[in-house]
């Protein structure tokens, strides 16, 4: 993640942050929905790294986000 940001940073900003950023509204909605306490959220393994990360946004809006193996 660290190379492609470095070598691409526009192609970075638009696959990477800026739907990272589109998706996590969404995934919140599915969150808060009522009766609704967990979700699995499946994405490509370079969404999840980093501070541009799903992971790292979602707990950055006071969610806890599991490993699941």
């Amino acid at each position: 993640t660290v190379e492609f940001k470095t070598r691409y940073p526009s192609l970075y900003q638009r696959i990477d942050v800026e739907r990272n950023n589109a998706w996590i509204p969404k995934i919140r909605q599915m969150l808060d929905a009522p009766g609704h306490d967990d979700a699995l959220v499946v994405v490509g393994t370079m969404h999840l790294l980093g501070p541009d990360g799903v992971v790292s946004l979602l707990q950055s809006k006071g969610y806890r986000v599991e490993r699941v193996q």
